[in-house]
């Protein structure tokens, strides 16, 4: 098969030439159409190294001169692969070090080039699917040199090293470390280093019709996860979408291999795990989807029989096992941790779930719709229009000439109409945050700005106003932790949290028209 497509090229690269000299123009010089040779050695220096150090090496840029491409190049190869004129090969060398890894997976179709860059030729191509064997990496990660598919005379072949289109194998005899749970539970969270342009290897056992989670944290944001069946070779989860999280229902008892693949510098990677047996219903208004607070575990209540319930009514409904909750930011879906069946005590005496892990800056549900099918957008701080709103709104409070401070603007469509709202947050707190003191003139306040029919109107969330100030005021500072839908029917809720000295509250807050009120809310002041 590869005897047959070098053929191909090769007999291609002929006829375009033999086309090209019979078409020349008469009345003037012959056009001349410059078809980049197959055979073009690349240059290879060895650079000196001491005894003890691996070889590296630096490939030249090719010197012939090519046109450059007018649209931009992708690495996908098309079918069948042609030798083609591409973009200007590079003007800096690039240097070959060697890898440990032995083989590398071809995820899509793809271009084989004689240097590591898009300007070199198209040599070959591997079809998806198909692996090749690995002889170094360039030293900026970017470009696997290989073995050439077909052997070529003076030619090194290259492929691209990104996770879209290559995935490293693991070597053979290579034993992946395996993860286990503790006794009796469902998750496991694993800290690991993985050194630069590296890849590392894990393996799980799960049984059929159980759920998996697996959330991967890199410190460089750069690492990539890959999640394969041992036995049936089936791809749950692959490279090529780039998500940092997946959750899946499995088919079959066996092990499971999970690759992760750092594509940047030396990093620590956070890999948090669970495995249950009876994973909550998908359906929005369906039995049981409690609510937590990231930083701290407090069940703040949750969804049951379409309605809203308090935290202290739900601690029942969940007490049978723990569940994995999907927790969310203003960026959206930030990760899914295990959270074990609330228990209650201590100072607060307030409802908390024990989690894996905590999530500060978000709000965990157990549900598997879209939480956050619009998410806020920013605002800048000084756009005047809201500063004004809120010098209106704390003059009408009673500070006749307040400062203004504001910490955060997000705009965003509560009712998925088009229409959308603004969120104000400002804290003006010159004793600082989470100090006791407040001045005269202090103030914390939350602002929702929605257009009612023709009308802008200026609904307060919250309004702290310290007219005099004083030594043991407490005063909260808010901040928005996400804007979501948490109960599925496709408004989104706002959730707010609010911090003080040696105390902590978190609200979800629904709106309608001109109107806003707390449906659920959690806390502890010490």
């Amino acid at each position: 098969m590869k005897i047959n497509r070098l053929s191909i090229l090769s007999l291609l690269i002929l006829l375009a030439g033999l086309f090209l000299i019979g078409c020349s123009p008469g009345g003037g010089e012959p056009a001349i159409a410059t078809v980049t040779p197959l055979n073009t050695p690349v240059a290879v220096v060895n650079t000196p190294t001491v005894e003890s150090d691996p070889v590296q090496e630096t490939v030249t840029p090719e010197e012939t001169a090519v046109p450059q491409e007018t649209t931009t190049p992708a690495e996908t190869a098309t079918a069948p692969a042609q030798p083609t004129a591409t973009t200007a090969a590079p003007t800096q060398p690039v240097i070959i070090v060697p890898t440990d890894v032995e083989r590398v997976m071809a995820l899509t179709n793809l271009n084989v080039r004689s240097g590591p860059g898009l300007g070199f030729a198209v040599v070959d191509w591997l079809t998806g699917g198909e692996t090749a064997v690995v002889t170094g990496v360039s030293e900026d990660g970017g470009w696997w040199r290989i073995l050439c598919p077909v052997a070529m005379p003076g030619i090194s072949c290259y492929v691209s090293a990104a996770g879209e289109y290559t995935q490293p194998m693991m070597p053979d005899g290579a034993q992946p470390e395996r993860i286990q749970f503790a006794p009796g539970a469902t998750s496991a969270t694993v800290e690991v280093q993985i050194p630069a342009h590296a890849q590392t290897w894990f393996v799980l056992w799960a049984a059929a019709e159980q759920t998996m989670s697996i959330n991967v944290a890199a410190e460089n944001n750069s690492v990539l996860f890959h999640l394969q069946g041992k036995e049936d070779g089936v791809d749950y989860k692959h490279m090529l979408d780039g998500n940092s999280f997946w959750q899946g229902k499995l088919p079959v008892s066996q092990d499971y291999i999970l690759t992760l693949d750092n594509g940047s510098s030396a990093t620590s990677v956070i890999i948090d795990i669970s495995i249950v047996n009876n994973p909550p219903t998908d359906t929005p208004g369906g039995p049981l989807h409690p609510i937590v607070d990231g930083a701290t575990g407090f069940l703040l209540g949750g969804w049951y029989n379409n309605a809203w319930v308090s935290a202290a009514d739900y601690m029942a409904l969940i007490s049978d096992a723990e569940r994995p909750y999907v927790f969310y930011g203003l960026s959206g879906e930030t990760g899914v941790i295990t959270g074990q069946p609330p228990t209650i005590g201590g100072i607060c005496n307030q409802p908390t779930v024990a989690l894996a892990s905590l999530m500060p800056g978000s709000i965990g549900l157990v549900g598997r719709w879209n939480a956050t099918p619009r998410l806020p957008q920013d605002v800048p701080v000084n756009t005047d229009v809201y500063r004004q709103v809120l010098a209106e709104a704390l003059q009408g409070a009673g500070l006749a000439e307040p400062e203004i401070t504001i910490d955060r603007i997000l705009r965003f469509d509560l009712e998925g109409d088009g229409v959308e709202e603004v969120l104000i947050v400002a804290n003006h707190l010159t004793a600082g945050i989470g100090q006791p003191p407040a001045a005269a003139g202090d103030y914390a306040v939350v602002l929702l700005r929605k257009i009612i029919g023709s009308d802008v109107v200026t609904v307060p969330l919250y309004l702290d106003i310290y007219q005099e100030g004083g030594d043991l005021i407490f005063p909260l500072r808010y901040e928005a932790l996400a804007v979501a839908d948490l109960n599925g029917d496709g408004r989104l809720e706002i959730v707010i949290a609010a911090d003080r000295y040696e105390g902590r509250q978190v609200a979800v807050i629904e709106s309608y028209g001109a109107t806003s009120q707390v449906m659920l809310q959690a806390g502890c002041n010490q």
